[in-house]
């Protein structure tokens, strides 16, 4: 069973499930809009709201020769 955490803000409160599928709870974690995590205890891996909606590449970049943030272009 998956094992997810659900972070209520402002309150703190946690809302805690159990999902037969990993996709299952990571889209229940997706509709309730708050942080959460999810658990799998037969791989031990846990997996945030971060990892599922941070992108590492928003396009920008540091120019060295003109010391200036750049847009990459599309």
């Amino acid at each position: 069973m998956i094992q997810i955490t659900i972070y209520r803000e402002p309150s703190g409160n946690k809302e805690k499930r159990a999902f037969a599928r990993l996709r299952d709870a990571i889209l229940y974690g997706q509709g309730t809009g708050s942080g959460y995590e999810v658990y799998d205890p037969s791989t031990g891996r846990v997996i945030d709201w971060n990892e599922v909606n941070v992108r590492d590449d928003d396009g920008w970049f540091y120019d060295d020769r003109e010391n200036i943030w750049k847009r990459a272009a599309c």
